[in-house]
């Protein structure tokens, strides 16, 4: 997020409408590199913290960041327990139906827990 005219033309309040989705540079168009869900939840939390500087704090919390390098049913629900992470793009995974449902539980068990705790 080193280019600050790539959101600088939103509102805030167009920008609380928007996702973001973060794709690991080096895991691009590759097959099984992946963050640790520790970096996932570091990476989202520099993008969340830049916004934060760009607009104003609550704004940097109500945007959803979604991570999207290689999530699979083995690492969707470590990754959904990070806090700044918001959702995730599935890539050939959504390809299979048993695989693709794997991952969407796991976000749904994220979403209970959360409902439950908040």
């Amino acid at each position: 997020m080193g280019n600050k005219t790539s959101l600088s033309n939103f509102s805030r309040d167009t920008l609380t409408c928007l996702s973001i989705a973060y794709e690991l540079v080096w895991a691009i168009g590759s097959s099984g590199h992946q963050a640790t869900p520790q970096q996932a939840q570091t990476e989202h939390a520099v993008i969340r913290h830049r916004i934060g500087q760009l607009f104003r704090e609550y704004t940097a919390q109500t945007v959803a960041i979604h991570y999207g390098s290689s999530v699979s049913p083995e690492n969707a629900a470590a990754l959904f327990s990070q806090r700044e992470v918001d959702g995730v793009l599935i890539g050939a995974d959504s390809l299979n139906a048993d695989q693709f449902l794997a991952i969407v539980e796991a976000g749904v068990s994220k979403s209970n827990t959360k409902g439950e705790s908040a």
